[in-house]
């Protein structure tokens, strides 16, 4: 939000900080409240209700619900490399697509140009599609960082099959577009991996019922993902790595660790301790 704010032409700046310095209050008020309290979840907790669990150590890690910060993640990743690092030198970037909801990849074709985004410059506010209809009815800044053209049917024709797994994969050279909204700048060359869940389970598992009638699913995820060779020979070709040998037990492991920032695999993982 404050970015978008701060990147928006038609407010004058002194107007600006002032917005931005009441979102800050009120964000602070949230924190001092206490109203986020146990909204997250620590991977030492062994059972839904965290208040007989033991306080979450420095070496054990907090979950939590991305909201509005999900779809767009790779804009806000993509932009927070390129503050550190620059845009200089190509980079490889992960991409995973929960395509529950929907069973299509418009979370990712809106990183590309695309039908539904023309004449909407990156950044600038857009209705999803589908909107009224799909789980997104609000309109949202627009996360285009690529210049590359892709339809519905051009982009699902990128996607092949993980053997052995319900997963589809596709590989696609980009190059960046400016987009101040996200704090991305053009030219920047970058080698992408998106990966298609197509499972059936919802991102949002909460409640003691959902979340036990979705861990035997969740569980079966993470072990096809964490067991899958196809996988593991698709990600070590992308990440330039020596491909994998049928004596190499730490292949499986490398595949699995290329989805730590999977919040579904994530959650089978915590899940499954439940």
């Amino acid at each position: 939000m404050t970015a978008g704010i701060g990147a928006d032409t038609s407010v004058p700046e002194n107007e600006k900080l002032l917005l931005l310095g009441e979102i800050e209050k009120i964000q602070g008020l949230f924190w001092e409240s206490g109203i986020m309290s146990n909204l997250a979840t620590c991977s030492a907790w062994t059972e839904p209700d965290p208040k007989d669990m033991p306080g979450c150590q420095t070496s054990d890690y907090w979950f939590y619900d991305g909201g509005y910060t999900d779809g767009p993640s790779a804009a806000m990743s993509l932009g927070r490399y390129q503050q550190e690092h620059g845009a200089d030198n190509e980079v490889k970037l992960i991409i995973s697509n929960n395509n529950f909801d929907t069973n299509d990849n418009d979370n990712v074709l809106g990183y590309f140009s695309t039908p539904w985004n023309q004449g909407i410059a990156p950044g600038e506010f857009i209705w999803p599609p589908g909107v009224g209809s799909g789980p997104s009815n609000n309109p949202e800044q627009s996360a285009q960082i690529f210049e590359e053209y892709f339809d519905a049917d051009g982009f699902s024709a990128t996607f092949e099959p993980v053997n052995g797994t319900d997963l589809s994969i596709a590989f696609v050279n980009a190059t960046t577009v400016d987009n101040a909204a996200f704090g991305v700048n053009a030219g920047q060359k970058v080698s992408l991996a998106i990966i298609n869940l197509n499972s059936d389970i919802p991102t949002f598992v909460v409640t003691e019922p959902v979340i036990t009638g979705y861990t035997p699913m969740m569980v079966e995820l993470a072990e096809t993902i964490a067991g899958s060779q196809d996988l593991a020979v698709k990600m070590k070709a992308f990440a330039s790595l020596p491909e994998p040998t049928p004596e190499d037990t730490s292949s499986a492991t490398s595949a699995f660790s290329c989805f730590l920032g999977m919040i579904p695999v994530l959650l089978g993982v915590f899940f499954a301790l439940l």
